[in-house]
């Protein structure tokens, strides 16, 4: 139809656009394709109708918003400061832009300040954009909720201008509250909640926000909380389109991408859930002072949504588990995982909030559900007493269960309060300091034994699950890493550089072989005990009735390849599950071949229920498991909150019986750390300032005022630079896991080591030390074997590595001419470390030739002998500015030797430096800067906060409940 239409005509078209626009703004756009097919002798006009509104929706979405801090103030644009336009005299001018200009004005008739928003001119001679400025302004009004700035009125005048009267929010947007710093817990409760309660308002109106984040969110000086600008209302298809409208300038996140649900970022429909994630981020970085997900630019924001978790580590240790879960939900990416109904959020955080303080804690609800789940599932929770001296029987639960679930006993929970003054020993005792499992479980759950404190040692402790009181096991000081016999009656330990056993009837303990350096044991069913040792680098067996070691599995891999932390024999005994770093993996030990179960997950092992159970993030998660195959069956879930883990060493303090009873150590994750000034007589300064989070191989540039670091759990791991002065930061990795940061020489730019998920190589990249530029490739090393960069010479020439491998051992790589690692003859398989000295004449380094960690120097370029330094333990080499000392880590003390070079290089007996809980991370765990003082990573979390163990009786059943087999 391409003539004109009479006023019959257009009445009817206009209907019909109008129809399109009302189902639009209530979130469901119908398709153009079968809407025009209703008025085939409009279908021409109606699609460009429909065109044009689709142009103008980015001009209407901002036309709700009164944020100044998103107008450029210097822009063009009618002024009409002074004038009075009906009755509201228009003052200043609040911001202006594209989008039109918006004044704070004086309502004469109501005596208050609103808001007045000019229409942009290219709205007003247009009648489509005009029925829809109508519409959608009509629709916004209708939401008339304390937590939602309102418009008040629509102003049209003759000359076809046109106004929208906003409520006037004084105050502070969220984003300027947060300022990069985590808010208090109550206080980010407070705030989400009304931000929840919005949503809610929102939603019972039909109307969705899709544009939720900090800066639409207002504080006023009283503390209520006004969501802005729900001009984005609109239908679901749209979404993608608007996505990119949110990026002004190349490279720079606006906001919204940082916000958006990953069926948002891939342009996919959208319902209320798309809210809900953006409510869990707004929550996430409230809690914790940064995003969840951040890039450097829209394209990479959304690549790590749809890719990558949440640092679930970064929120505050006294987040309680219920909020936790409550996040996790929010922040699923499928969206029928997610959390439905924003209600159920207001609910958690109501009942957060309103727990009395002396109420039990709320992580006593049972873990891995929020307590919304635990009504629809129709738990009824009874608190019982706590009875002195005794288990304090916590939460017993009763459902009305499915069929599929009858028969399945409720489970219960306890605490077991430690003996007055004694503490869980987490790393005492254990080589290197490096956290062990605590605790362990009889297989058939009769006895619990522990590592405790004892003065300036530990002690495996005993206790039956059905008496009081606790009892010492001689024969057991200096004790860690416990382990049971299948037959319930014997305990296998370490202390140092030994594997003994103790029965529990009595008698002294009995060494059976020497373990360096092991890193857990499985007492098998045939009697013969497995250990891991050399920190992993190889399985040893023993038989449990005493006799020779030897290698579990013929030719054993070193640890350039694999490191088989915390082994368990699979039942039928011919895999083992063990853990390398954030890995989980198995291994034939008839052939050694390997097969990797789990990316991300720490400590797994196999239950008689036909389940994987391992630790992700501080959660215990399981999933279904053929033993037949050797594959999983089915999807993990979440099972146990709030589990205390070390990420650094993957150690997680839990331990399970054969009959379903469990016990563990409620806390956060204790490689949480803050960089510390201590000074050579161990006295502590203060800290960076720099919030608590899981750091690694701290690097101080030369000339000490910048600190590249690693930051993030294992496998997410980047490097950021920080001012130590400011505690500013500039994030230098942004894809892969980034390990080992050195900087050049002249300070200019940082070395580091990085791995790619399905890149089947390591490569090492230098990048600018203010951020600028892209990374840039060194050297890449063809196999899965690590080159780890560790030192570069003075003139900026050579840089030392690890080589793991083949050749391993210590290589120098030149910067000049082919960039091929040069082996140092002498620290073949055993060397690592290295660390030349400022004149460059020499390297130190850490060996274990002679079975033992120890610190060596070699002269370089010679290399024509080499001198031991330590003269007990010693790793992590650092030479003093002046090359005239060189310190290095026995365990958690810190060592110095005087070093000569002026006739021939001689050395001083080491001695002590100082002590202390600092904790030890890969690579390097501390540096020195130029005027002597250490930095080193001091430990949020303290140890003598161990108090007590929780324990869940009936566990099996409720991990059928949880994750039926063959689940999918």
């Amino acid at each position: 139809m391409a003539g004109p239409i009479d006023d019959n005509q257009n009445r009817i078209l206009e209907e019909a656009v109008q129809q399109f626009v009302d189902a639009q703004l209530q979130g469901r756009e119908p398709d153009i394709d079968e809407f025009v097919k209703r008025y085939p002798e409009f279908e021409d006009r109606i699609r460009k109708r429909i065109g044009k509104l689709k142009k103008l929706d980015t001009l209407f979405s901002s036309l709700v918003q009164v944020d100044e801090n998103d107008f450029d103030v210097t822009a063009a644009g009618p002024d009409l400061v002074g004038q009075k336009i009906g009755s509201f005299e228009i003052g200043e001018v609040i911001g202006r832009g594209g989008m039109g200009v918006v004044y704070l004005a004086r309502d004469t008739k109501l005596d208050r300040s609103v808001a007045i928003k000019s229409m942009p001119a290219e709205l007003q001679a247009d009648s489509t954009a005009q029925m829809r400025f109508k519409r959608e302004a009509k629709l916004l009004a209708s939401l008339n909720h304390p937590n939602i700035a309102v418009i008040h009125d629509i102003i049209e005048q003759d000359t076809g201008s046109g106004y929208l009267v906003l409520e006037y929010i004084p105050g502070q947007t969220l984003t300027e509250r947060i300022a990069h710093k985590p808010l208090k817990l109550e206080d980010a409760l407070l705030i989400g909640r009304q931000v929840a309660e919005a949503l809610l308002g929102a939603y019972e109106h039909g109307v969705t926000h899709r544009d939720l984040k900090p800066s639409n969110i207002k504080i006023t000086p009283e503390g209520r909380v006004k969501v802005l600008d729900f001009g984005l209302a609109k239908a679901s298809a749209t979404q993608g389109e608007k996505a990119d409208n949110t990026i002004t300038q190349p490279g720079r996140i606006v906001g919204t991408p940082a916000y958006m649900s990953p069926e948002q970022a891939r342009g996919a429909p959208t319902d209320h859930r798309t809210d809900i994630w953006s409510f869990g981020c707004v929550m996430y970085e409230m809690l914790t002072g940064h995003l969840p997900f951040e890039g450097e630019t829209a394209t990479d924001t959304v690549a790590r949504i749809l890719e990558r978790e949440p640092d679930w580590q970064a929120l505050p240790q006294k987040t309680p588990a219920n909020i936790r879960v409550m996040l996790r939900r929010c922040l699923e990416k499928h969206a029928r995982q997610r959390l439905q109904h924003i209600g159920d959020a207001v609910i958690e955080i109501n009942e957060t909030l309103n727990v009395p303080a002396n109420a039990p804690p709320l992580s006593g609800a049972p873990e891995g559900y929020s307590r919304s789940a635990l009504r629809r599932l129709g738990v009824v929770c009874a608190l019982a007493g706590l009875v002195v001296g005794a288990i304090a029987v916590g939460i017993a639960l009763r459902s009305s269960a499915p069929p599929s679930e009858r028969g399945l006993r409720p489970t219960q929970r306890s605490v077991i309060p430690l003996p007055e003054g004694q503490t869980l020993a987490l790393s005492r005792s254990t080589p290197l300091g490096w956290a062990q499992p605590a605790i362990a479980l009889s297989p058939d759950g009769s006895h619990l034994v522990y590592v405790a404190d004892i003065g300036e040692t530990t002690q495996l402790f005993v206790r039956l699950m059905n008496e009081f009181q606790a009892n010492p096991i001689p024969g057991t000081e200096g004790a860690f890493c416990p382990f049971f016999s299948p037959d319930s009656r014997w305990v296998g330990f370490f202390t140092k550089d030994k594997l003994k056993k103790v029965s529990l009837l009595g008698g002294d303990s009995v060494a059976l072989c020497d373990a360096r350096n092991p890193r857990g044991a499985s007492w098998t069913t045939d009697g013969t005990i497995i250990f891991a040792e050399d920190q992993g680098v190889k399985l040893t067996q023993v038989p449990a009735a005493s006799g020779a070691t030897a290698p579990l599995i013929a030719g054993t891999k070193q640890l350039a390849e694999n490191s088989y932390g915390n082994p368990k024999i699979l039942p039928g005994g011919k895999w083992a599950l063990f853990s390398r770093g954030s890995t989980v993996k198995l291994v034939s030990l008839e052939t050694g071949e390997i097969k990797v179960l789990v990316e991300d997950g720490y400590q797994a092992r196999y239950l008689p229920t036909g389940h994987l159970v391992y630790a992700r993030a501080g959660v215990l998660v399981a999933v279904p498991f053929d033993l037949a195959t050797l594959k999983k069956t089915g999807d993990a879930v979440p099972v146990l909150e709030q589990v205390l883990l070390d990420s650094t060493y993957g150690t997680v303090q839990y331990t399970i019986s054969s009959n379903g009873l469990l016990v563990y150590v409620p806390g956060d994750d204790t490689a949480k750390t803050i960089p510390n000034w201590v000074n050579q007589d161990g006295t502590i300064e203060a800290p960076l300032p720099m919030r608590a989070q899981i750091y690694g191989t701290p690097k101080l540039s030369p000339d000490g005022k910048q600190l590249a670091i690693v930051v993030g759990a294992k496998s997410n791991q980047d490097i950021y630079v920080y001012d130590v002065a400011t505690g500013t930061s500039i994030r230098l990795t942004l894809k892969g896991n980034n390990l080992s940061p050195v900087w050049t020489p002249d300070g200019k730019r940082v070395t580091f080591l990085r791995n790619e998920q399905g890149v089947e190589k390591s490569s090492i990249f230098w990048k600018s030390g203010d951020g600028s530029g892209e990374a840039e490739l060194l050297y890449s090393n063809s196999s899965q074997d690590l080159s780890v960069p560790y030192s570069w010479s003075p003139n900026g020439e050579f840089l030392a590595i690890h080589q793991q491998g083949k050749p391993g051992g210590i290589c120098i790589l030149a910067l000049e001419g082919p960039r091929e690692p040069k082996l140092i003859s002498g620290t073949e398989i055993d060397g690592w470390a290295p660390a030349f000295s400022p004149d460059g004449r020499w390297i130190a380094y850490t060996s274990v030739k002679d079975g033992k960690f120890q610190v060596y120097v070699r002269p370089y370029p010679d290399n024509d002998w080499m001198r031991q330094i330590s003269d007990d333990f010693g790793e992590e080499p650092v030479w003093s500015p002046k090359g005239d000392k060189l310190f290095y880590r026995n365990g958690d003390k810190w060592m110095v030797a005087s070093i000569s070079t002026e006739q021939e290089f001689t050395h001083g007996t080491p001695r002590v430096l100082f002590e202390g809980p600092y904790n030890n991370v890969p690579y390097l765990s501390y540096d020195v800067a130029p005027d002597g003082r250490f930095l080193m990573l001091k430990p949020e979390y303290d140890d003598s906060e161990v108090r007590e163990l929780h324990v869940v009786t009936n566990w099996f059943d409720e991990l059928k409940r949880l994750v039926p087999q063959g689940a999918e």
